[in-house]
């Protein structure tokens, strides 16, 4: 009996909790011929994000992108500033990751045993945390060529709420122009697409099965799921999706798993189911921090999904997938390069062309080689060549560009740029593209 009354009076609470929630469920759609504005983009509940960090000598430690450089900071709330030693500093500076008018004047500070220090003031573009962009940082060089790599407040106060969970390190609360670069499309949608809710209710229900869902169980099976797919290991990674779904069939990080392997392994169908059962069941836009660093991300699985649509030709789910991240990521690249892509796929030139030109702000390589396909398929050959050899000028390592361009020159200036073509053919077979490395083979070439 006791136990009874137990469990009345955890659901009551549950209840009662649910209704005190400080968020509101809304609908938002974008109309035919209305525009993605500031207010249409902002999510009363962003994306939670998790970063595993690693302990180091009884301190922890977060990777960053310091102006696109790789480099590990101790996680510190108390410094003021972000801190990095001589030895980094010179490094950026002798690569050109910084500037003469980055280095600012001359600073001093006092230290744990009341001495006080001369440093250098200085200007970081950008340092990016998880998928996070923050710029404009503040930061010192210690003149020091052994100082630990401090983050501290100056970007810290940049990220949003945070919040630490042992080894684990949650963001919340983004702001949006911090992780969007302060753009925003300002576009007209052609066709009405409904976008699903923005901040979906999570119900008393819900919580319960959370609950008694055995989550941490789940994450276990998910993380040794995670490893053995590390280990090209399919069907043990799958077997252990499935435990953890046999665990908690709500749990969402077993079905964004399964879609990340079903989507490497081009099982498209299976991987949209899966990411289908994602979204229903994340209703919170969670990411997962994993054991090995890596960290299953909400957006990416929504990501794959759309592309996924895309590419069985399922061309208006694809749109619609897509148009629900420009919501709250109106600057994400993926989202753009697959809303191209469909429009191509139906005939839609002008539009694709349209989107296609976004993403010359934002990813140059991808704006270049969805341009050349388009003007390809268009039979606009001129145009194609040029914007392939864009690609390739961009990223000498684009086998996909050196094949599609060598496929054009065959066809259609064969007479005077075959050999050409040839070399580029050779070039995309010895990155591994497996069309040149076909068609070497039946002309027994040698590469």
């Amino acid at each position: 009996m006791r136990n009874v009354v137990f469990c009345l009076f955890a659901l009551v609470f549950i209840i009662s909790c649910d209704r005190h929630k400080d968020y509101d469920v809304t609908t938002n759609s974008i109309e035919k011929d209305t525009l993605i504005s500031d207010s249409s983009i902002v999510n009363d509940i962003p994306e939670k994000i998790g970063i595993k960090m690693n302990k180091t000598g009884g301190v922890y430690e977060i990777p960053c992108l310091v102006n696109g450089v790789k480099m590990n900071f101790i996680f510190d709330t108390g410094a003021s500033d972000v801190c990095i030693s001589l030895t980094e500093a010179l490094f950026l500076y002798k690569n050109g990751y910084i500037e003469d008018g980055d280095i600012g004047d001359r600073s001093y500070s006092q230290v744990a045993d009341g001495g006080i220090v001369e440093n250098t003031k200085l200007h970081i573009k950008t340092i990016e945390i998880a998928g996070i962009e923050i710029t404009d940082v503040d930061a010192i060089v210690v003149k020091s060529i052994s100082a630990p790599l401090l983050l501290g407040q100056s970007a810290i106060q940049k990220i949003g709420r945070i919040e630490i969970n042992g080894d684990s390190l949650f963001i919340t609360g983004v702001p949006k122009e911090k992780n969007q670069k302060e753009k925003v499309i300002k576009e007209k949608v052609i066709n009405n697409i409904p976008i699903p809710p923005s901040n979906p209710q999570v119900t008393w229900w819900d919580k319960v099965i959370a609950w008694f869902g055995n989550e941490k169980k789940v994450n276990e099976y998910v993380n040794h799921a995670n490893n053995s797919w590390d280990n090209d290991m399919d069907e043990l990674a799958l077997l252990y999706c499935n435990k953890a779904i046999e665990c908690n069939k709500r749990s969402w990080k077993p079905y964004a798993l399964k879609g990340h392997i079903f989507y490497a392994n081009e099982s498209y169908v299976d991987a949209i189911e899966c990411y289908n059962k994602m979204l229903k069941y994340n209703k919170r836009r969670e990411s997962f921090p994993l054991d090995n660093g890596d960290t299953i991300r909400f957006i990416r699985c929504m990501e794959r999904l759309s592309w996924a649509n895309a590419i069985i030709g399922h061309y208006d789910e694809a749109l619609r997938v897509g148009q629900t991240i420009l919501e709250s990521n109106p600057n994400n690249t993926q989202a753009i390069n697959t809303i191209s892509y469909v429009y191509l796929k139906k005939g839609k030139y002008d539009q694709a062309e349209r989107w296609a030109k976004k993403l010359l702000d934002v990813d140059k390589k991808k704006a270049y080689f969805r341009l050349a396909y388009l003007y390809n398929e268009q039979g606009r050959y001129a145009e194609a060549i040029k914007y392939y050899e864009k690609c390739i000028e961009v990223d000498s390592k684009s086998d996909a560009s050196m094949n599609n361009l060598s496929v054009i020159l065959l066809e259609h200036y064969r007479n005077t740029r075959y050999y050409e073509a040839v070399e580029l053919k050779k070039q995309a077979a010895r990155l591994g593209n497996k069309f040149s490395i076909d068609w070497l083979k039946d002309n027994k070439i040698d590469w």
